[in-house]
Protein backbone atom coordinates (compact mmCIF):
# COMPACT_ATOMS: atom_id res chain seq x y z
CA UNK A 1 0.00 0.00 0.00
CA UNK A 2 1.35 3.80 -0.65
CA UNK A 3 0.15 6.79 -0.32
CA UNK A 4 -0.42 8.86 -3.56
CA UNK A 5 2.90 11.59 -1.66
CA UNK A 6 6.40 11.38 -3.86
CA UNK A 7 9.76 12.91 -3.27
CA UNK A 8 13.11 12.87 -5.14
CA UNK A 9 15.56 15.02 -6.31
CA UNK A 10 16.49 16.85 -9.42
CA UNK A 11 18.96 19.91 -10.06
CA UNK A 12 17.19 23.26 -9.57
CA UNK A 13 13.94 22.31 -8.30
CA UNK A 14 12.11 23.18 -5.06
CA UNK A 15 11.78 20.15 -3.12
CA UNK A 16 12.67 19.67 0.31
CA UNK A 17 14.72 16.86 0.90
CA UNK A 18 14.55 15.64 4.80
CA UNK A 19 11.36 13.60 5.05
CA UNK A 20 9.65 11.98 7.77
CA UNK A 21 6.39 9.79 8.21
CA UNK A 22 5.05 7.39 10.71
CA UNK A 23 3.18 4.76 10.46
CA UNK A 24 1.18 2.44 13.75
CA UNK A 25 0.03 -0.78 14.35
CA UNK A 26 -3.34 -1.20 14.44
CA UNK A 27 -4.20 -5.13 14.34
CA UNK A 28 -2.31 -8.28 14.00
CA UNK A 29 -3.62 -11.44 13.77
CA UNK A 30 -1.86 -14.52 13.21
CA UNK A 31 -4.01 -16.88 11.37
CA UNK A 32 -1.25 -19.60 10.67
CA UNK A 33 2.16 -20.74 12.34
CA UNK A 34 3.90 -18.25 9.94
CA UNK A 35 4.89 -15.09 11.18
CA UNK A 36 2.33 -11.97 9.63
CA UNK A 37 4.52 -10.66 6.69
CA UNK A 38 4.47 -6.57 7.81
CA UNK A 39 7.02 -4.68 5.60
CA UNK A 40 7.81 -0.63 5.79
CA UNK A 41 9.64 1.71 4.51
CA UNK A 42 10.10 3.49 0.91
CA UNK A 43 10.28 2.54 -2.81
CA UNK A 44 10.62 4.51 -5.83
CA UNK A 45 9.04 4.78 -8.88
CA UNK A 46 10.73 1.90 -10.31
CA UNK A 47 9.51 -0.39 -7.83
CA UNK A 48 7.65 -3.02 -9.79
CA UNK A 49 5.37 -5.29 -6.85
CA UNK A 50 4.57 -8.55 -8.57
CA UNK A 51 4.00 -11.92 -6.95
CA UNK A 52 6.47 -13.60 -9.74
CA UNK A 53 9.81 -12.23 -10.44
CA UNK A 54 10.38 -8.69 -11.71
CA UNK A 55 13.78 -7.12 -12.89
CA UNK A 56 15.72 -10.30 -11.55
CA UNK A 57 14.08 -10.13 -8.21
CA UNK A 58 11.31 -11.85 -6.46
CA UNK A 59 9.27 -8.68 -5.41
CA UNK A 60 6.73 -9.74 -3.04
CA UNK A 61 6.64 -7.12 -0.64
CA UNK A 62 9.34 -4.09 0.54
CA UNK A 63 12.22 -4.50 0.44
CA UNK A 64 12.41 -7.33 -2.10
CA UNK A 65 14.82 -5.62 -4.87
CA UNK A 66 16.83 -3.04 -5.69
CA UNK A 67 13.79 -0.12 -5.53
CA UNK A 68 12.37 -0.44 -2.12
CA UNK A 69 13.78 -0.53 1.28
CA UNK A 70 11.90 -1.63 4.39
CA UNK A 71 11.84 -2.61 7.64
CA UNK A 72 9.81 -5.42 9.44
CA UNK A 73 10.39 -4.72 13.51
CA UNK A 74 13.58 -6.92 12.85
CA UNK A 75 15.44 -6.60 9.88
CA UNK A 76 15.99 -3.96 7.41
CA UNK A 77 15.16 -5.61 4.12
CA UNK A 78 16.90 -4.58 0.30
CA UNK A 79 17.58 -6.09 -2.61
CA UNK A 80 15.93 -9.60 -1.31
CA UNK A 81 18.19 -9.63 1.84
CA UNK A 82 17.49 -9.23 5.30
CA UNK A 83 20.32 -6.88 7.67
CA UNK A 84 19.31 -7.70 12.09
CA UNK A 85 18.90 -4.34 13.30
CA UNK A 86 17.31 -5.84 16.57
CA UNK A 87 18.05 -5.19 20.06
CA UNK A 88 18.94 -7.60 21.53
CA UNK A 89 17.83 -6.61 24.93
CA UNK A 90 14.34 -6.57 23.81
CA UNK A 91 14.14 -9.97 21.94
CA UNK A 92 11.20 -8.98 19.71
CA UNK A 93 10.84 -10.58 16.68
CA UNK A 94 8.35 -8.78 14.48
CA UNK A 95 5.59 -6.08 15.06
CA UNK A 96 3.50 -6.04 17.32
CA UNK A 97 0.24 -3.97 17.92
CA UNK A 98 0.26 -0.10 18.91
CA UNK A 99 4.20 -0.10 17.95
CA UNK A 100 5.00 3.06 16.17
CA UNK A 101 7.09 2.77 13.08
CA UNK A 102 9.23 6.04 12.38
CA UNK A 103 10.42 6.42 8.62
CA UNK A 104 13.18 9.24 7.73
CA UNK A 105 14.46 9.92 4.30
CA UNK A 106 17.59 11.92 4.23
CA UNK A 107 18.02 12.62 0.33
CA UNK A 108 21.49 15.44 0.55
CA UNK A 109 23.95 12.54 2.38
CA UNK A 110 21.64 10.96 1.21
CA UNK A 111 20.41 7.95 3.88
CA UNK A 112 17.51 6.68 5.51
CA UNK A 113 16.98 5.01 8.98
CA UNK A 114 14.00 3.73 11.18
CA UNK A 115 12.44 3.92 14.61
CA UNK A 116 10.58 1.85 16.27
CA UNK A 117 8.52 3.69 19.08
CA UNK A 118 10.51 6.62 19.24
CA UNK A 119 13.89 4.82 19.62
CA UNK A 120 16.50 4.64 16.19
CA UNK A 121 16.98 1.55 15.28
CA UNK A 122 20.94 0.27 15.20
CA UNK A 123 21.46 0.03 11.32
CA UNK A 124 20.42 2.63 8.79
CA UNK A 125 20.91 2.51 4.60
CA UNK A 126 23.16 4.98 3.06
CA UNK A 127 24.51 5.97 -0.52
CA UNK A 128 21.52 4.95 -1.89
CA UNK A 129 20.53 5.16 -5.65
CA UNK A 130 18.41 8.36 -6.07
CA UNK A 131 16.90 7.58 -9.74
CA UNK A 132 13.77 8.05 -9.79
CA UNK A 133 10.58 9.39 -7.36
CA UNK A 134 10.37 7.93 -3.56
CA UNK A 135 7.19 7.56 -1.98
CA UNK A 136 6.39 5.66 1.10
CA UNK A 137 5.01 2.08 1.37
CA UNK A 138 4.09 -1.00 3.16
CA UNK A 139 3.38 -4.85 2.16
CA UNK A 140 1.08 -6.66 4.58
CA UNK A 141 -0.03 -10.02 4.82
CA UNK A 142 -4.20 -10.94 5.63
CA UNK A 143 -5.24 -9.79 8.91
CA UNK A 144 -3.21 -6.84 9.49
CA UNK A 145 -4.45 -3.01 9.65
CA UNK A 146 -1.87 -0.01 9.38
CA UNK A 147 -2.43 3.52 9.82
CA UNK A 148 -0.14 6.26 7.67
CA UNK A 149 0.76 9.18 9.68
CA UNK A 150 2.10 12.47 7.16
CA UNK A 151 1.78 15.26 9.91
CA UNK A 152 -0.18 18.25 9.99
CA UNK A 153 -4.01 17.85 8.88
CA UNK A 154 -2.94 14.33 8.24
CA UNK A 155 -2.28 13.05 11.61
CA UNK A 156 -0.27 13.85 14.70
CA UNK A 157 3.12 12.46 15.11
CA UNK A 158 3.27 10.13 17.94
CA UNK A 159 7.39 11.08 18.23
CA UNK A 160 8.19 13.94 16.43
CA UNK A 161 10.94 13.84 14.02
CA UNK A 162 14.56 15.64 14.08
CA UNK A 163 15.32 18.93 13.53
CA UNK A 164 15.40 20.33 10.17
CA UNK A 165 13.48 16.84 9.18
CA UNK A 166 10.02 17.93 7.29
CA UNK A 167 6.75 16.31 8.18
CA UNK A 168 5.77 14.38 4.74
CA UNK A 169 2.18 16.23 3.92
CA UNK A 170 4.52 19.29 3.12
CA UNK A 171 5.36 17.66 0.23
CA UNK A 172 1.75 17.22 -1.02
CA UNK A 173 0.55 19.47 -4.09
CA UNK A 174 -1.47 22.52 -3.71
CA UNK A 175 -5.49 20.97 -3.42
CA UNK A 176 -3.86 17.87 -3.38
CA UNK A 177 -5.84 14.96 -1.44
CA UNK A 178 -4.17 12.43 -0.12
CA UNK A 179 -5.31 8.90 -0.91
CA UNK A 180 -3.80 5.59 -0.34
CA UNK A 181 -3.94 3.16 -3.07
CA UNK A 182 -2.35 -0.67 -3.76
CA UNK A 183 1.04 -0.89 -5.41
CA UNK A 184 0.02 -4.59 -5.83
CA UNK A 185 -2.79 -6.94 -4.02
CA UNK A 186 -4.38 -10.44 -4.91
CA UNK A 187 -7.82 -9.06 -4.59
CA UNK A 188 -10.27 -11.29 -5.15
CA UNK A 189 -8.54 -15.11 -6.03
CA UNK A 190 -11.61 -16.73 -6.60
CA UNK A 191 -12.65 -14.44 -9.62
CA UNK A 192 -9.42 -14.24 -10.49
CA UNK A 193 -8.72 -10.76 -10.15
CA UNK A 194 -5.49 -9.15 -9.13
CA UNK A 195 -5.15 -4.99 -8.03
CA UNK A 196 -2.28 -3.19 -9.34
CA UNK A 197 0.16 -2.08 -9.62
CA UNK A 198 -1.71 1.12 -10.76
CA UNK A 199 0.24 4.15 -12.41
CA UNK A 200 2.63 6.49 -10.11
CA UNK A 201 2.28 10.43 -10.95
CA UNK A 202 5.42 11.75 -11.52
CA UNK A 203 5.22 14.93 -10.03
CA UNK A 204 8.60 15.97 -9.42
CA UNK A 205 8.58 19.61 -7.36
CA UNK A 206 8.50 22.91 -9.66
CA UNK A 207 11.91 23.63 -11.30
CA UNK A 208 11.95 27.29 -12.36
CA UNK A 209 13.54 28.50 -15.40
CA UNK A 210 13.77 32.13 -16.08
CA UNK A 211 13.92 33.58 -19.63
CA UNK A 212 17.90 33.90 -19.79
CA UNK A 213 19.21 37.19 -19.93
CA UNK A 214 23.12 37.08 -19.26
CA UNK A 215 23.66 38.54 -22.68
CA UNK A 216 21.37 41.30 -21.93
CA UNK A 217 22.76 45.09 -21.49
CA UNK A 218 19.84 47.56 -20.61
CA UNK A 219 21.02 50.81 -22.40
CA UNK A 220 21.67 53.69 -20.55
CA UNK A 221 17.80 55.49 -20.34
CA UNK A 222 16.69 51.95 -19.02
CA UNK A 223 18.63 51.61 -16.05
CA UNK A 224 17.86 55.01 -14.93
CA UNK A 225 14.30 54.48 -14.26
CA UNK A 226 14.59 51.03 -13.18
CA UNK A 227 15.01 52.64 -9.29
CA UNK A 228 11.30 54.07 -10.28
CA UNK A 229 9.85 50.89 -11.65
CA UNK A 230 11.00 48.89 -8.61
CA UNK A 231 9.44 51.56 -6.26
CA UNK A 232 6.31 51.81 -8.10
CA UNK A 233 5.65 48.14 -7.87
CA UNK A 234 6.33 48.37 -4.25
CA UNK A 235 3.93 51.44 -3.74
CA UNK A 236 1.31 48.88 -5.90
CA UNK A 237 2.09 46.08 -3.39
CA UNK A 238 2.26 47.51 -0.36
CA UNK A 239 -1.41 49.01 -1.49
CA UNK A 240 -3.20 45.62 -2.49
CA UNK A 241 -1.69 44.48 1.02
CA UNK A 242 -3.23 47.08 2.87
CA UNK A 243 -6.29 46.72 0.94
CA UNK A 244 -6.32 42.48 1.77
CA UNK A 245 -6.00 43.72 5.88
CA UNK A 246 -1.98 43.80 6.10
CA UNK A 247 -0.92 46.89 8.65
CA UNK A 248 2.61 47.79 9.21
CA UNK A 249 4.61 46.10 12.01
CA UNK A 250 8.31 45.45 13.22
CA UNK A 251 7.72 41.68 13.11
CA UNK A 252 6.42 39.91 10.41
CA UNK A 253 3.71 37.85 11.42
CA UNK A 254 1.51 35.68 8.65
CA UNK A 255 -1.12 35.37 11.06
CA UNK A 256 -1.91 38.72 12.27
CA UNK A 257 -1.10 39.90 8.75
CA UNK A 258 1.50 41.89 9.99
CA UNK A 259 4.41 42.95 7.37
CA UNK A 260 7.42 45.67 7.87
CA UNK A 261 7.84 45.74 4.50
CA UNK A 262 4.94 48.17 4.49
CA UNK A 263 6.99 51.13 4.33
CA UNK A 264 8.93 53.53 2.07
CA UNK A 265 10.71 51.94 -0.68
CA UNK A 266 14.13 53.57 -0.05
CA UNK A 267 13.15 52.38 4.11
CA UNK A 268 12.79 48.62 2.92
CA UNK A 269 15.58 46.08 4.65
CA UNK A 270 18.75 45.89 1.96
CA UNK A 271 17.69 42.50 0.58
CA UNK A 272 13.73 43.11 0.45
CA UNK A 273 14.78 46.14 -1.92
CA UNK A 274 17.60 44.79 -3.95
CA UNK A 275 15.22 41.66 -4.87
CA UNK A 276 12.39 44.41 -6.30
CA UNK A 277 15.65 46.04 -8.09
CA UNK A 278 16.47 42.87 -9.64
CA UNK A 279 13.03 41.25 -10.74
CA UNK A 280 13.01 45.15 -12.28
CA UNK A 281 15.84 44.49 -14.07
CA UNK A 282 14.99 41.12 -15.35
CA UNK A 283 11.70 42.46 -16.65
CA UNK A 284 13.25 44.70 -18.71
CA UNK A 285 16.21 42.13 -19.77
CA UNK A 286 12.92 39.88 -20.88
CA UNK A 287 11.29 41.91 -22.65
CA UNK A 288 14.44 42.61 -24.91
CA UNK A 289 14.99 38.60 -25.11
CA UNK A 290 11.83 38.06 -25.92
CA UNK A 291 12.64 40.92 -28.76
CA UNK A 292 11.01 43.87 -28.27
CA UNK A 293 11.99 47.43 -28.02
CA UNK A 294 11.86 49.42 -25.17
CA UNK A 295 11.38 53.59 -26.19
CA UNK A 296 11.07 56.47 -23.64
CA UNK A 297 8.61 58.83 -24.53
CA UNK A 298 9.93 62.62 -24.33
CA UNK A 299 7.39 64.87 -22.95
CA UNK A 300 7.41 67.95 -24.52
CA UNK A 301 4.35 69.97 -22.30
CA UNK A 302 4.50 70.16 -18.12
CA UNK A 303 2.27 67.24 -17.62
CA UNK A 304 3.17 65.66 -14.58
CA UNK A 305 2.72 62.03 -13.69
CA UNK A 306 -0.17 61.38 -11.57
CA UNK A 307 -0.72 59.32 -8.26
CA UNK A 308 -3.74 57.45 -6.77
CA UNK A 309 -5.17 59.24 -4.02
CA UNK A 310 -6.25 56.68 -1.47
CA UNK A 311 -8.22 57.48 1.65
CA UNK A 312 -6.25 57.75 5.17
CA UNK A 313 -7.67 54.09 6.02
CA UNK A 314 -4.50 53.34 4.06
CA UNK A 315 -2.12 55.43 6.46
CA UNK A 316 0.03 53.13 8.54
CA UNK A 317 1.69 53.42 12.24
CA UNK A 318 4.98 54.40 11.06
CA UNK A 319 3.18 57.35 8.71
CA UNK A 320 3.57 55.35 5.41
CA UNK A 321 0.75 55.86 2.64
CA UNK A 322 1.02 54.11 -0.23
CA UNK A 323 0.97 56.32 -3.41
CA UNK A 324 1.45 54.11 -6.95
CA UNK A 325 1.21 56.15 -10.29
CA UNK A 326 -2.06 56.63 -11.57
CA UNK A 327 -2.50 54.72 -14.89
CA UNK A 328 -6.32 54.49 -14.96
CA UNK A 329 -5.56 56.12 -18.85
CA UNK A 330 -3.30 53.43 -20.11
CA UNK A 331 -5.04 51.32 -22.12
CA UNK A 332 -2.95 48.15 -23.26
CA UNK A 333 -3.24 46.14 -27.00
CA UNK A 334 -4.37 42.59 -27.16
CA UNK A 335 -0.74 42.25 -28.21
CA UNK A 336 0.67 43.54 -24.85
CA UNK A 337 -1.80 41.45 -22.74
CA UNK A 338 -0.30 38.65 -24.18
CA UNK A 339 2.84 40.17 -23.03
CA UNK A 340 1.99 40.77 -19.44
CA UNK A 341 0.77 36.97 -19.26
CA UNK A 342 4.96 36.15 -20.16
CA UNK A 343 5.99 38.58 -18.08
CA UNK A 344 4.53 37.68 -14.84
CA UNK A 345 5.28 33.85 -15.56
CA UNK A 346 9.08 34.93 -15.79
CA UNK A 347 8.18 37.01 -13.27
CA UNK A 348 7.61 34.16 -10.94
CA UNK A 349 10.28 32.08 -12.34
CA UNK A 350 12.86 34.45 -11.24
CA UNK A 351 11.27 34.97 -7.65
CA UNK A 352 11.11 31.42 -7.33
CA UNK A 353 14.66 30.90 -8.13
CA UNK A 354 16.20 33.57 -6.13
CA UNK A 355 14.25 32.10 -3.33
CA UNK A 356 15.68 28.50 -4.31
CA UNK A 357 19.45 30.32 -4.11
CA UNK A 358 18.83 31.19 -1.08
CA UNK A 359 17.73 27.76 0.76
CA UNK A 360 14.06 28.08 0.61
CA UNK A 361 12.28 25.16 -0.64
CA UNK A 362 8.33 24.05 -1.06
CA UNK A 363 5.79 22.99 1.33
CA UNK A 364 1.88 23.51 1.62
CA UNK A 365 2.17 25.62 4.52
CA UNK A 366 4.09 28.82 4.43
CA UNK A 367 6.60 28.81 7.72
CA UNK A 368 8.95 31.19 7.88
CA UNK A 369 12.78 30.18 9.97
Amino acid sequence: MRPNIVVGVEDGESMYKKWYFEVIIDHIEQVTHVQPHIRIGWATTHFQPSPGHGDGFSSNGIGDNTYSYGFDGQNIWFAGRAYDVSNNDTKQVGFKKNDVIGCLLDLDIPEMWFSLNGLPVKGLIREFNLTGMFYPAMSLSSRVSCRYIFGGEHGRFMHQPPEGVASLYEAMLIKQKVCIEPCFSFGNIERNCLNGPSHIQHNIAFTPQPVRTNHIILPTYLENICDKLAANSHELWCMNKIANGWRFGENRDDIQKINPCLTLFDNLPIEEKQHNLTTTVENLKSLLAFGYHIGIEMKTDDRRLKYIKLPNTYVQSNGYKPQPLDLSNIILSTKMDELIELLAENTHNVWAAARIKDGFTYGVSDTIS
